[in-house]
């Protein structure tokens, strides 16, 4: 018995943060939505099942969380997930509303993981662990 094929060369998607948008701020705290981006560069679906994350901005953690909502990726695409994050002033400080109200760019670094499936039937489910620092402004 033989059989002639090929096996796609794949490539992990990437995971990185698109930008944070602002929803409300109050004197207490913020609401926003962190948007993370999934992009696929290969020629097959993923499909993701779950993911692990933590934000952290000029050093201080932010917001640290999970999300199992299931969300494809399609080939050669990318796609965003928004997950809504509250903040609380009073536990961060001050100085965060303040880079909050200004126009300031932030320094952050999103790390965590993230189990993806595929429409490969020989791919079982794995694991792409994720770090990424660099400077993003809010969007308001």
């Amino acid at each position: 018995v033989s059989k002639t094929g090929s096996i796609p060369n794949l490539k992990l998607p990437s995971i990185s943060l698109k930008n944070l948008q602002m929803e409300k701020l109050k004197f207490t705290g913020a609401d926003l939505i962190l948007k993370i981006k999934l992009d696929n560069p290969n020629i097959i679906s993923f499909l993701l099942k779950n993911l692990d994350y933590q934000l952290s901005v000029a050093g201080t953690q932010w917001v640290k969380g999970s999300t199992s909502k299931t969300m494809s990726i399609n080939a050669k695409d990318e796609s965003i997930i928004d997950v809504p994050i509250s903040l609380n002033f009073l536990n961060m400080g001050q100085s965060f509303y303040h880079i909050l109200k200004g126009d300031q760019t932030l320094n952050y670094n999103l790390n965590g993981n993230a189990k993806l499936g595929s429409s490969l039937t020989i791919m079982d489910d794995f694991n792409i662990p994720f770090n990424q620092t660099a400077e993003t402004k809010i969007l308001k």
